[in-house]
């Protein structure tokens, strides 16, 4: 059981403050659909964006999650209830928590394991720590996602939510390549694989990602709602991100 030890006597000084309350850029925000297969409306910063923040605030190594409670399961999301130690004290505590499926849509035993969910378990947490903690406090912000949505237009969904969800938003992606010659394209697939040999990732890499994040055992299972997110962030460098169930802005939508 979870206890409040040590909570809000945490003294930071002006430059942990100015660490933490670094402003989010609008290259760091990423978008979730407020339903599944909806338009992408729901801005949130990573927990990689959160640990940056941390690492700034209080060097590497100077802070910490430790789980203060065993896992609890319900309707296919694991919670763990985790504390935010800086210093060698817990800080903060929150709830972390991660969907979970034994097997995929296939009905096949899905390759995220039990660990995996855990670890989602507390990148959930990470985030919601930060929060306490004045992270990214502006996407709980209306005054600030309306703005954030007139600077980046359509990439924060405001159209495609007046359109409605794409028709085609759960099929999936193609393996074939159309055309000939100066008209030849290739195929989603296909140019997934690219940019993946591009980014020097490995094949296990990938897989082992796709199992964690969207619960699938092969690129030509990514549905057209994903594929973007994923090429964009296979793409990227640092370690591929692990989504957490629930994302900052979700309570201001």
């Amino acid at each position: 059981m979870m206890t409040a030890t040590f909570v809000g006597t945490l003294v930071l000084t002006d430059a942990q403050i100015a660490a933490l309350r670094r402003p989010v850029l609008d290259t760091e925000v990423e978008w979730r659909p407020l339903t599944d297969g909806g338009p992408l409306a729901i801005p949130y910063l990573s927990h990689n964006g959160y640990r940056d923040r941390l690492d700034a605030a209080f060097g590497l190594g100077g802070w910490g999650m430790v789980p203060v409670g065993m896992p609890k399961e319900k309707d296919e999301i694991v919670y763990v209830p985790f504390a935010l130690v800086v210093g060698g004290v817990p800080r903060v505590y929150a709830w972390g928590e991660q969907r979970y499926f034994e097997t995929n849509r296939e009905g096949k035993r899905s390759q995220m394991t039990y660990g995996d969910a855990l670890e989602g378990a507390k990148s959930s947490a990470i985030t919601r720590c930060g929060k306490e903690l004045g992270i990214a406090r502006e996407l709980w912000d209306r005054r600030y996602l309306r703005a954030l949505k007139a600077r980046l237009g359509d990439q924060g969904g405001e159209t495609r939510r007046r359109e409605g969800p794409d028709p085609k938003a759960n099929e999936l992606i193609t393996d074939f390549t159309r055309g000939a010659g100066s008209d030849r394209k290739v195929g989603q697939v296909q140019r997934l694989w690219m940019i993946i040999r591009k980014s020097g990732r490995s094949e296990g890499e990938i897989k082992a990602w796709l199992a964690v994040a969207y619960g699938i055992d092969s690129t030509k299972k990514i549905r057209r709602r994903d594929y973007e997110a994923i090429c964009a962030a296979v793409e990227a460098p640092g370690p591929l991100p692990e989504p957490a169930s629930r994302e900052p802005g979700e309570d201001d939508q």
